[in-house]
């Protein structure tokens, strides 16, 4: 199989933590089975940038750089993206830190150059980014995070704020789960115990999560000769909370009930970032080795390993590594699991509490034969059951699962359609769409919703995640604010061959999903407009009249392929294409966070490649605009802005746009303009001062004029315009429309 495998650390035998050992593994495998490339990213840890060579000489690597730059304008940057992506979005700290912009540039790269037969995404990070589409996707979540309580316990004063945030983030996981969960084809996690709380906390996720417990490079053999009488062994990574407890636990209460046992005992605590509560537990006959550069020489001093872990979900490395290693291992039944499902009890000592654990520990501290017994048959066991030959056969089979599935179109959670829906701030209007889309011809099998939720705090989310109709629904949250980024975090979680690009403002009719679908057989290349009047009630606005008007007119011209062929005509408030299509050009431009441009940017792009523009006036999806004459004058500001940054981008189509007609009114009213734009450069309240008296006016009747509305909305085009040319030093036409721009009402009036 050609495989994708993207994680978020290098994989490294002898990395810090489990997660760079296990990738080790699971790539060793892999690689001696199936063709894979490997996407990943750089960061700042010891042995990273090493690790990142060696993989290169290996096999085929993709590394996006995530290293911290020196101080500057650039760190600044970095710190500045990250702490925005925290404060706006819905992810988990650790999220915003391992997943780099740059790992979706290397991913759409990848996804328009080569064909991937499944995609294996690792670790949670790892599942914000887009993948692509069409091809079977399997993740791995290593640990699943349940809610819990909020700890009261802040310290002193100086460590408030750090409390306050771990709080607030710890609040994050339990959706940010689900979310992923509901992305991917097939989930995998480690233990039985992962897989029963994804059940609990997303039942419609558990008929796709498989139980695959992970592998290990296998160490050489510990040397007896090294083993040093009556040393207690405990490893772990002090940045994950079960192993600061299992520390403590271990060092208070544990090793004193075993020293009345076996008087000779001796513990040693090794681990990387231990925080002042695990330095803490150090004495006479107890050693803390922080962060040291290798394990393997403290394993082999160890007479026993202990893992008395009684917290926390996923598998345990620690417990892994001792037993290939050839140790006796001490454990309580969570520390087991990932170890029980193979028809066999694994060859650990198994306790539970204080006492069992000391007595179980102390009894192979005195039992020479028992203990390498013991040791023995778990080394057996790991080179039966987590080589990472063994992981790679079971991982194989989770592929073919999904590959095959995907073939028959057997997937659950896999229609032929997917509905993408942004929305910000309109959970009323969004909940009319959704009635509407639960009454479609085709059956409700064929076609999924996804809604992008834009930081809404209307109770959007609370509303989806209560819905209780036929549709197969789910929701999203960008980390990146705008409808573009909206659509786009949306089309990553598409699970149909078939993306509907859908506003929320909208009721569609009965046949409308089956309609787009029509038109994109599978090799299709085409993007099909459908139509979208608006739809007036008693309390429709004034404005909404004159842009029902003025919609209705480009409605009707759609037909004609010249005017659909023009740039301005494309836009996606109700839009089709095969969702391969949609990710070989990259998707919306994100880059587009206000209002306007970003679907006609997209039409270029996908012009560019090749596809072919239709419109289906039976595709219905009625609109209810429900915004005043403030909210219009609002949007054609935002986009006369993105109009000049659709120019930049594509200078080419600079002659099909407005742009290129700045002088199209009448002398009196150019002159009238550029004194607003002159007083707006110098005021920029000028503006809000002229779309207030404007509604002023339209309150008192004006609205009833011909032309009320043209003015104003000139104004506020152009006002745009004159905005987003002032921020830049443009050259060409760009240039020469500044200077157009610029010039005074006198020299309008009589140079046309």
């Amino acid at each position: 199989m050609r495989i994708l495998l993207a994680v978020p650390v290098p994989p490294q035998a002898d990395g810090g933590g489990a997660i760079p050992v296990l990738l080790d593994a699971e790539l060793r495998g892999l690689r001696q089975r199936h063709e894979v490339t490997l996407v990943t990213a750089v960061g700042d840890e010891p042995g990273e940038e090493e690790a990142v060579a060696r993989l290169r000489e290996e096999g085929e690597v993709h590394v996006a750089d995530r290293r911290r730059p020196p101080p500057g304008g650039r760190r600044r940057r970095r710190q500045l993206r990250m702490a925005t992506a925290w404060a706006r979005g819905r992810w988990p700290w650790r999220t915003v830190w391992y997943a780099d912009p740059g790992i979706q540039a290397i991913l759409d790269r990848l996804g328009t150059e080569r064909e991937f037969d499944v995609v294996a995404v690792e670790d949670s990070a790892m599942s914000v980014f887009r993948y692509p589409a069409g091809v079977a996707t399997v993740y791995t979540h290593h640990e699943v995070l349940r809610s819990r309580p909020v700890t009261w316990n802040p310290g002193p004063p100086r460590r408030w704020p750090g409390w306050a945030f771990g709080e607030l983030d710890w609040r994050r996981w339990e959706r940010f789960q689900r979310q992923a969960w509901r992305q991917f084809d097939l989930v995998q996690v480690f233990s039985r115990r992962d897989a029963e709380t994804v059940a609990e906390l997303a039942p419609d996720v558990a008929a796709r999560v498989r139980v695959d417990p992970f592998g290990l490079a296998l160490p050489p053999r510990a040397d007896p000769a090294r083993e040093v009488a009556g040393t207690i062994l405990f490893v772990g990574a002090f940045h994950h909370p079960p192993n600061r407890d299992a520390a403590i636990w271990l060092a208070h209460e544990i090793l004193p009930a075993v020293l009345r046992r076996a008087p000779g005992a001796r513990l040693r605590i090794v681990g990387s970032a231990p925080p002042p509560e695990v330095l803490a537990l150090a004495g006479p006959r107890v050693e803390v080795v922080a962060d040291a550069p290798r394990v393997q020489p403290h394993t082999e001093a160890a007479a026993v390993v202990m893992a008395p872990v009684r917290t926390g979900g996923g598998m345990r490395m620690k417990v892994l590594q001792a037993m290939a290693a050839g140790k006796a291992v001490v454990t309580t039944p969570r520390g087991t699991e990932g170890y029980t499902g193979f028809g066999t009890e694994p060859p650990l000592a198994v306790a539970e509490g204080t006492a069992e654990i000391a007595a179980a520990t102390a009894a192979l501290l005195e039992d020479d034969a028992a203990r390498r017994s013991l040791g023995e048959r778990a080394r057996e066991f790991a080179e039966r059951h987590h080589s990472p030959e063994a992981w790679a056969e079971r991982q194989t089979a989770v592929f073919e699962e999904a590959r095959e599935a995907r073939r028959r179109g057997r997937m659950a959670e896999g229609p032929s359609v997917t509905v993408v829906i942004p929305t910000h701030q309109r959970r009323e209007a969004l909940r009319t769409v959704l009635d509407s889309l639960s009454r479609q011809s085709v059956g409700p099998d064929e076609y999924e919703v996804v809604v992008s939720v834009d930081a809404s705090t209307d109770g959007t989310v609370e509303m989806l995640e209560g819905w209780e109709g036929p549709l197969r629904l789910r929701h999203v949250s960008p980390d990146t604010r705008g409808r573009a980024a909206a659509c786009n975090a949306a089309v990553a979680a598409a699970r149909g061959e078939v993306t509907i690009v859908l506003d929320d403002d909208m009721r569609v009719v009965p046949e409308f999903v089956e309609r787009h679908r029509a038109h994109h057989p599978a090799g299709s290349r085409r993007c099909v407009l459908g139509a979208v009047p608006v739809e007036l009630g008693p309390g429709s606005t004034h404005a909404a009249r004159y842009v029902k008007d003025k919609f209705d007119l480009h409605l009707s011209r759609l037909s004609d392929p010249a005017h659909l062929a023009l740039p301005r005509s494309f836009f996606t408030g109700n839009a089709s294409l095969r969702t391969e299509t949609m990710c070989s050009v990259g998707g919306f431009d994100d880059s587009f966070g206000i209002y306007g441009n970003e679907d006609v940017e997209l039409a270029l792009r996908l012009r560019g490649s090749g596809v072919e523009l239709g419109y289906d006036p039976e595709a219905l999806a009625w609109q209810a605009y429900d915004k005043d004459l403030g909210g219009l004058q609002r949007d054609t500001l935002a986009k006369g802005r993105t109009t000049v940054q659709l120019a930049r981008s594509h200078r080419e189509v600079f002659g099909d746009l407005r742009l290129a007609s700045p002088d199209e009114a009448s002398r009196p009213w150019l002159a009238a303009r550029a004194v607003l734009l002159w007083a707006t450069r110098r005021l920029p309240a000028t503006s809000g001062v002229v779309f207030a008296l404007f509604s002023l006016l339209e309150g008192l009747g004006a609205w009833r004029l011909p032309l009320f509305y043209r003015p104003v909305l000139d104004y506020a085009f152009w006002a745009g315009v004159d905005a987003a040319l002032r921020e830049s030093n443009d050259e060409g036409d760009l240039s020469n429309l500044a200077g157009e721009l610029q010039r005074g009402p006198i020299d309008l009036l009589l140079h046309r």
